[in-house]
């Protein structure tokens, strides 16, 4: 939060500028030092903390919407709704996240010169994803994305050390992916391809020439070297989720 606010500090004219804070949630404001260090970076008026739904209507210069993370009281929402207030709502929309996609928009469009995000790297936000993935034009402070390893498999967490030599996705158990070992150095794990011009995974050591495609039946698993009863074959890394396998 500090590091947002000093990145656009240099700004002209912001002490005639407003700033707000909006988060999804009211506990995402029980950090009560928070403000006070806003007060002592930001020239202009500090407006009062709201949620995206009381700010209905109301706008700022600056706007620094908190918690876009993935999980239960992140954003978006991941608790369902009343099922009896779902009886007289309209039919929810079958694009994913309808309802607080909207919210969201909300949220951005109180900025009338900047809004900005702020996301957890470990757990990022299926909107924040969006906005890294999909080439929009947004500038990205303290992350650097040529560093994150997303997982290909829920595509909204990204792959760490869960345990020595156990690498997951950030959203396990959620999301069961566990990222393949090398083959070639058995040391390291193999992240997956970086483009969607590349099929192939390389493990995360630099100095290790270790490669493997990608599922050609499941699309996210790797094919890697594996040994049976009836010796060595080939099959997806996820297996017994993805059964492909070949002889070798």
């Amino acid at each position: 939060m500090i590091e947002v606010t000093k990145s656009f500090l240099s700004d002209e004219n912001l002490e005639s500028k407003t700033l707000l804070l909006l988060a999804r949630y009211n506990h995402l404001f029980e950090d009560k030092g928070l403000p006070q260090l806003l007060r002592e970076l930001w020239p202009g008026e500090l407006l009062q903390p709201k949620t995206i739904h009381s700010a209905k209507g109301l706008e700022a210069d600056y706007v620094i919407v908190m918690g876009l993370t993935s999980d239960r009281y992140g954003f978006p929402s991941e608790i369902s709704d009343d099922p009896l207030l779902n009886l007289v709502l309209a039919k929810p929309d079958n694009y994913p996240h309808a309802e607080e996609r909207r919210l969201f928009y909300v949220a951005i469009t109180r900025a009338k010169h900047q809004a900005h995000i702020i996301v957890d790297n470990t757990h990022p936000s299926p909107f924040a994803l969006e906005f890294w993935n999909e080439n929009y034009d947004v500038r990205h402070i303290g992350r650097s994305s040529d560093n994150d390893e997303f997982c290909p498999e829920c595509k909204s967490g990204v792959i760490h050390e869960k345990a020595s030599g156990f690498y997951s996705c950030s959203n396990f158990p959620l999301c069961a992916y566990i990222a393949p070992l090398c083959a070639e150095c058995t040391e390291e794990h193999m992240t997956p391809p970086r483009s969607e011009m590349s099929n192939v995974f390389e493990c995360i050591d630099g100095d290790c020439q270790g490669t493997a495609i990608v599922c050609p039946k499941c699309g996210i698993g790797a094919v890697v070297p594996k040994t049976g009863r009836h010796g060595d074959f080939l099959s997806c890394h996820i297996w017994p989720r993805c059964d492909y396998s070949r002889n070798i």
